[in-house]
């Protein structure tokens, strides 16, 4: 038997990288273990989706120690773990300052709510589907201009929609700006047909109600740090760790994040940053498809991994 070293020559690592295998073909070992390594020696800034938490943080974390001089600024290294929250960063996904416009509280409500309903993905458009996608992001949007955003993270956007509907609708007309949005739940409300607005509410209080954890509730109100990971001021390397027993509720809340670093770091005059996802399947990444579009420009490292 002989072996031979050799390398893989990735000519522009800015195109993004696709890892594909059958199981066992040695894709992390190979490939994407090599990709962390390689890029915190060169300083950049990373965001790591750890499908299989801590295999692929550990290797970074324990490599960044001993490569710091790769970088002008010492990075700061960040996890974000629902399993473990003492072993875990805190940090608000949906963040008032994230957003200017409630169409940014729709992103949010959309992307939670596709997270949790795979299905809803082919069926983009049905009353069903967009009713409780329209709700979540009304309630959003009213945490965000409610006392400055003090209350604008998902923990309380989700007690908040468990309330007695007759007093959430009440609370959310009184702004204008969300009475015109919520108009077929108030219709339906004021016309008496409380079936049609038990099965609208009812579409998104189920799904989210599996979310519903002290756990996650603590990691996702806290700010811990903000998620800018390539700012040359304060670089950051970023684990967001999943648990593949509870990746149906995990995966939602870690989309956030993942929405959120896409929009954020896709931004000129940056550090040079990296996003791997291990397991891409797992998660629905919205904006994946950008980020890739627009690596080049941004000098930003999409690498995917799946089997």
């Amino acid at each position: 038997k002989r072996v031979d070293n050799g390398y893989i020559n990735v000519v522009n690592v800015f195109r993004a990288s696709i890892v594909l295998g059958t199981p066992g073909s040695g894709k992390s070992y190979a490939v994407v273990n090599n990709y962390i390594k390689q890029q915190i020696e060169k300083g950049f800034a990373l965001y790591l989706y750890d499908y299989k938490f801590p295999d692929l943080s550990e290797i970074a974390y324990n490599h960044l120690l001993n490569h710091l001089d790769g970088y002008k600024v010492k990075p700061k290294f960040y996890v974000i773990n629902f399993d473990d929250p003492r072993k875990s960063h805190r940090c608000n996904p949906i963040n008032a300052s994230f957003m200017s416009d409630i169409a940014d509280a729709y992103e949010a409500s959309y992307t939670i709510m596709l997270n949790l309903n795979r299905s809803w993905i082919s069926k983009q458009g049905d009353f069903f589907v967009e009713s409780p996608i329209i709700l979540l992001a009304a309630i959003i949007w009213y945490l965000r201009i409610y006392q400055g955003g003090r209350y604008c993270t998902f923990p309380h956007a989700i007690e908040l929609l468990n309330k007695k509907y007759a007093d959430v609708f009440t609370i959310l007309r009184s702004y204008p700006e969300l009475e015109n949005y919520l108009s077929p739940f108030v219709d339906a409300w004021e016309s008496s047909a409380v079936e049609q607005l038990q099965g609208q509410i009812a579409s998104a209080k189920i799904p989210l109600s599996r979310m519903i954890s002290p756990a996650l509730y603590w990691v996702m109100t806290g700010d811990d740090f903000s998620l800018d990971i390539n700012n040359p001021k304060e670089p950051k390397i970023l684990v967001v760790g999943n648990n593949p027993d509870r990746q149906n509720i995990y995966s939602a809340a870690l989309e956030l994040y993942n929405s959120r670093i896409v929009k954020l770091i896709n931004k000129k005059g940056q550090l040079k940053s990296s996003v791997i996802i291990d397991e891409l399947p797992t998660i629905y990444f919205r904006g994946l498809d950008n980020l890739i579009a627009t690596a080049c420009i941004f000098r930003r490292i999409p690498v995917q991994h799946f089997r």
